[in-house]
């Protein structure tokens, strides 16, 4: 299975690269103990360089290895964060950006009521798709609640030129609001990369609101940083306990609730991108050319691949079948090389496949049939196999064996009594009297590919035998011709998956960090919310962000935990609506992944 192996070798590559992280420090501690590192021409970091057991400090900088996690931390920003929060210490621009901050506020409580709907509304979908499996099996079955509906178990396709092999598959049943998004299973795992990446950029903008806050009511930057935690990247930034205890309700508010306002800013400004067509105009600058009201550009083919010798990288695809690849609106969802080949079943959809040809009706009538009366071919035969099973528009029909390519290909060729008449037919009335409307037999795995080389602008045809997944998965393509040879095919691509990625994560990220959950900010937030409701803004010792900065540091945040559930006590009812709010929303998360599993192991 390719999902198997592709998680196979991430298991092998994430072991490899853990294990030369272990060895690295290893050798590091070894050297120090024997003597002096060896760094010639650079004693001044020698000197500033210290190692123990699992940290390295050097200057400003501190590298920590623990186990499977890496972190890297340093103050290099402390004194620009300094500097911001002095200049926004008074004055105008500190009134403008607290404002603004303050809508964030007020953008978390919807937030955080929205984390709830989607996770309620996923709930029920999956409840009704128990429900609805359930009624589908008769007798002794009728109870069993191990076939629910498929709905979470699917590709998602991100961009019509999809980096790596485009991928898609069947959407869920229930049109499910959260999706799981598994590297290898439900994306390529060539996407890994980029989802990383997306992950860690969606969250460097999340913290930068945390110290932008912070910055605002003068509260100290300790230290910045980014870990990487078995393969999950993320930032953080690590703010004094003190400090954040000591401010009031809104301004905890504000602080807490500014990640997720910049993950959702960052969102609206790439849907507006899009909206707006920026992107393409970037792309035209940059010398590529919008090939998506005429075909779609070959970027890569799989080394292994059949089609590797035919449809070279840069080749332009025009039509599938008879099925043009044009795309005339950019931004629409709909694209017609995915939609065509990741069609249910073998053969292309009808409206492919309304004309037949014209051929001779003695030299038709005169071949064979055998391999009409025989089963399909297997994967490992169709090489070999020339000829397929061909079907007359007449009732009742004709069935013979012929050689698909001097039949399927719209190149005229004197030599060949087959394609003598090369007309496009629905009937034989289209075609005179001595020929026949033949077309390739419904179960019949043949499709025409035509497409154009960059030397040759004639256009050429390629008879495909086999599954349409193959050429979906063995294939990549794009909107982006470059102008130049120099300008790399795959750039487009590869950019474009990336910002949907972002958009995406930066949304779910948005919604996830506001539930209210122990180690989100929505734990916090929730706590600032109900001291606020509960006191109108006037600061509680104890309580507010003061589990912010040891979370998002990595440090020990056991200490902080009783003294603000003391303060809490203050006025009875916020202690039981934030365990009665939290204990909701783990039951909603508990229940979603269930029924989840359950799901994915129907």
């Amino acid at each position: 299975m390719p999902a198997l192996d592709g998680l196979t070798n991430l298991l092998f590559y994430f072991s490899v690269f853990w294990a030369t992280l272990h060895g690295a420090f290893f050798l590091l501690r070894r050297a120090r103990s024997s003597g002096p590192l060896p760094l010639p021409g650079l004693p001044s970091l020698r000197r500033r360089t210290s190692y123990d057991q699992d940290t390295i400090k050097a200057g400003s900088l501190t590298i920590t290895l623990r186990k499977a996690n890496l972190r890297v931390q340093s103050t290099a920003l402390n004194a620009s964060h300094d500097v911001l929060a002095r200049s926004l210490a008074r004055g105008r621009a500190r009134r403008v950006l607290g404002a603004f901050y303050d809508l964030g506020s007020i953008l978390g409580v919807i937030g955080m009521l929205g984390s709830f709907v989607l996770l309620l509304w996923t709930a029920v979908q999956l409840i009704s798709g128990l429900s609805g499996a359930r009624d589908a099996v008769s007798g002794h079955l009728h109870d069993v609640v191990s076939a629910p509906a498929q709905t979470v178990r699917h590709k998602r396709h991100l961009e019509p030129a999809d980096f790596g092999a485009a991928t898609t598959g069947p959407q869920s049943s229930s049109e499910l609001p959260l999706h799981i998004i598994i590297p290898g299973v439900t994306v390529p795992l060539t996407h890994l990369p980029l989802l990383l990446a997306a992950l860690l950029a969606s969250q460097v903008i999340h913290e930068a609101g945390h110290a932008i806050t912070a910055a605002i009511d003068s509260v100290p930057l300790l230290s910045t940083g980014a870990s990487l935690t078995l393969l999950l990247p993320s930032a953080f930034v690590a703010l004094p306990a003190s400090a954040t205890r000591a401010l009031p309700a809104p301004a905890r508010l504000r602080l807490i609730a500014a990640g997720a306002f910049h993950n959702l800013l960052l969102y609206l400004f790439l849907v507006a991108l899009a909206h707006l067509g920026l992107g393409a105009a970037l792309w035209g600058a940059a010398g590529y050319t919008d090939v998506a009201r005429f075909g779609r550009v070959v970027t890569r083919v799989a080394e292994l691949s059949p089609l590797a010798t035919h449809l070279p990288p840069g080749v332009l695809i025009l039509k599938l079948d008879d099925q043009p690849l044009i795309q005339m609106n950019a931004g629409t969802a709909a694209d017609t090389w995915v939609d065509f080949l990741s069609a249910s079943g073998t053969a292309p959809s009808a409206p492919a496949r309304l004309l037949g040809w014209c051929v001779d009706r003695a030299w038709f009538e005169a071949q064979p049939h055998s391999c009409c009366a025989s089963a399909p071919i297997s994967a490992t035969d169709r090489s070999a196999a020339s000829l397929a099973c061909f079907q007359t528009r007449a009732l009742p029909p004709t069935d013979r064996c012929v050689d698909p390519l001097p039949v399927l290909d719209d190149t005229p060729s004197a030599a060949d009594p087959a394609s003598a008449p090369r007309t496009r037919c629905t009937n034989a009335v289209d075609c005179g009297g001595g020929a026949l409307c033949v077309a390739p037999r419904g179960d019949q795995e043949l499709f025409r590919i035509t497409f154009r080389s960059r030397t040759d602008p004639t256009d050429q045809v390629l008879i495909w035998n086999g599954p349409l997944a193959e050429v979906l998965e063995d294939i990549a393509v794009s909107t982006w011709l470059p102008r130049w040879e120099f300008l790399p095919l795959q750039l487009p691509p590869v950019v474009n998956v990336f910002f949907s990625y972002l958009k995406m994560i930066t949304l779910s990220l948005y919604f996830l960090n506001l539930l209210p959950l122990p180690a989100l900010d929505g734990a916090h937030f929730l706590e600032a919310l109900l001291d606020w409701l509960g006191d109108r803004g006037t600061p509680i010792d104890g309580i507010g962000l003061s589990g912010l900065g040891t979370l998002e540091s990595g440090l020990d945040a056991a200490n902080t935990t009783d003294v603000g559930r003391r303060a809490l006590t203050s006025v009875p009812w916020k202690p039981k609506a934030q365990r009665a709010i939290q204990v909701t929303a783990m039951s909603l998360v508990g229940a979603c992944i269930l029924l989840g599993v359950m799901n994915a192991l129907r």
